[in-house]
């Protein structure tokens, strides 16, 4: 219970502002603007991936673009769950962030080296619901 009020209060101080160090967010089409993602629904994304290396952004991970994500439980890149926090239903997004909220420290080598910011499109397709009776 603790943990999901916390992670109720950093989603409503994150929507009020989109920028922390190291991450960074710009809205490319708002949402519905009254669904949100809570801690155990799960959020049915889109997404590209880009590295920055060299001031030069290249693609990553070309292939699977889709993704379903159980919010708040660490099953995505820090950075996705934060832009989950954020956006609501139908809505795009744009991020860049550092290493801390990507692939860490030690990357995935060859095709993340370590201490790499990561870019990446977000899409916020379709939030899936559980009540807890079905």
């Amino acid at each position: 219970l603790k943990l999901q009020f916390l992670y109720f209060i950093e989603s409503k101080m994150l929507r009020a502002n989109r920028r922390v160090l190291g991450y960074s967010q710009q809205i490319l089409k708002q949402g519905d603007g009254k669904t949100f993602a809570e801690m155990g629904d799960v959020a049915r994304i889109e997404f590209k991936l880009y590295k920055e290396i060299g001031g030069k952004v290249t693609r990553i991970f070309r292939g699977q673009d889709t993704a379903r994500i159980l919010v708040g439980k660490n099953q995505a890149l820090h950075a996705v769950e934060k832009a989950l926090q954020q956006m609501s239903e139908g809505e795009e997004a744009y991020i860049k962030c550092s290493h801390e909220y990507a692939f860490g420290e030690k990357g995935i080598p060859p095709s993340v080296p370590p201490q790499t910011n990561i870019e990446m499109e977000i899409k916020f397709k379709q939030l899936y619901r559980f009540d807890g009776d079905a």
